[in-house]
């Protein structure tokens, strides 16, 4: 599989109005073929986030990939 550059990607979370609510600052160097994040649902801040539609990206140099998150409660 392919190995990817964590160096050059970053990772976070943003809410339906496009306001960046959380970003993973603990990726680890170097190359990796697998990766893993787990979002607790809070803000920067801490405090935790509204119920409802956000997205997590993963931007490149190349590209910027956006997936949808629904947090229940």
């Amino acid at each position: 599989s392919e190995r990817l550059d964590l160096g050059s990607m970053e990772f976070a979370v943003f809410n339906a109005l496009g306001q960046e609510v959380h970003r993973f600052t603990d990726i680890p160097s170097g190359s990796s073929n697998e990766l893993r994040l787990e979002w607790n649902g809070s803000d920067r801040s801490g405090q935790a986030v509204a119920p409802g539609l956000y997205f997590f990206t993963i931007q490149t140099p190349e590209k910027r990939v956006n997936h949808k998150l629904i947090k229940l409660k």
